[in-house]
C-alpha cells in the first residue's frame, strides 16, 4: 500500500555522557536503521575491556550490553514482559534510573540546539554531518565548561 507520505531518512550518533552532561564520546553518523547495540559494537570491539572500570546507565536499545562489554555494573531498564504489567518495585527501579538517564538526554537536546541538526539538509559533501554534528557538541562542551 502506497500513502504517498515522503519517508524522512533518519541519522543516528552513539553518544556517551557523564552525569555533569560533558560529552565524553561522539561516535560517526550513520543510517537511523542500524541498532543502537549494534553501532556500540562496530565502534567498540567487545574483545577489548573498553567498559570494564565504570558504571554504565543505558536504555533498553543496548539489551546485550553487559554480556558483550562487561561493564564494572550496569544499570538498564526493566522491560515490560508481554501480556504483563511491571510490578511496583520494577516499576520504581525504572523511574529511579530514568531520573539519571535524562542527563544523557539534556545533553543530546544541548547539542541539537543548532537548527542544521534538526533540519533537513541536502548533503553534498563527505562527512559533512559528522563534522556539524562534532563542531555542536564541542560548542556544547564549551558552553558546559563556561557556565
Amino acid at each position: 500500500m502506497y500513502s504517498g507520505k515522503q519517508g524522512y531518512h533518519t541519522i543516528k550518533n552513539t553518544v556517551i555522557s557523564d552525569k555533569e552532561k560533558y560529552i565524553h564520546f561522539l561516535g560517526l553518523t550513520t543510517q537511523g536503521s542500524i541498532h543502537d547495540i549494534e553501532l556500540l559494537r562496530i565502534e567498540f570491539d567487545p574483545k577489548f575491556l573498553w567498559f570494564s572500570a565504570l558504571e554504565c546507565y543505558a536504555d533498553l536499545g543496548y539489551l546485550g550490553f553487559g554480556t558483550d562489554f562487561n561493564p564494572k555494573a550496569l544499570h538498564i531498564p526493566i522491560k515490560k514482559p508481554k501480556n504483563a504489567e511491571l510490578s511496583a518495585e520494577q516499576k520504581t527501579f525504572n523511574q529511579g534510573l530514568s531520573r539519571l538517564r535524562v542527563k544523557v538526554e539534556n545533553a543530546i537536546c544541548g547539542i541539537k540546539r543548532w537548527s542544521i541538526l534538526c533540519q533537513r539538509y541536502r548533503n553534498k559533501k563527505t562527512n559533512f554531518d559528522d563534522l556539524i554534528i562534532r563542531i555542536a557538541a564541542g560548542i556544547w562542551n564549551l558552553h558546559l565548561s563556561l557556565s
